[in-house]
């Protein structure tokens, strides 16, 4: 499971969703990816990646009240995700080809006029992989809407 974190500042949009006061969330989304991860989960003898503000994006395509789908970075890569009253995100990512899932929680601000979300994620492979062996990362995912 994801780790929560609620950060609440001038542009925190804390207390300012509900039923009547949803932001659209629908179009591209772009950003970095800051981390770490292990290429095989189950090696006892291994050091973690460390990964430095990759690129990721991900566009939202559909919503209905505080839910909303879309899709990852590659066509087919699934997104799914929540808004919830206080201003906190959760995402679910799923990347089919390498059976990876990433659940992520963190954030929705305003912050220079623009949406932003900041999520922390926490992903791994499926264990029953039998082309190489699963993979884990935790990362900070900050997302900008365009």
């Amino acid at each position: 499971s994801g780790i929560g974190l609620l950060v609440i500042g001038k542009d925190s949009l804390y207390g300012q969703v509900g039923p009547q006061r949803v932001p659209d969330l629908r179009g591209l989304w772009t950003g970095s990816i800051y981390g770490c991860m292990f290429l095989d989960a189950l090696a006892r003898t291994n050091n973690p990646i460390y990964g430095g503000d990759d690129d990721i994006d991900i566009e939202i395509t559909l919503q209905q009240g505080r839910s909303f789908a879309g899709r990852g970075g590659d066509p087919e890569d699934k997104v799914t995700g929540i808004l919830l009253p206080d201003g906190t995100v959760q995402i679910q990512f799923f990347d089919p080809d390498h059976t990876n899932r990433g659940l992520a929680t963190g954030t929705l601000s305003i912050e220079k006029g623009r949406y932003v979300m900041r999520v922390y994620s926490h992903g791994f492979d499926d264990l029953n992989r039998a082309d190489r062996p699963p993979m884990m990362y935790t990362a900070e995912i900050v997302l900008q809407k365009q």
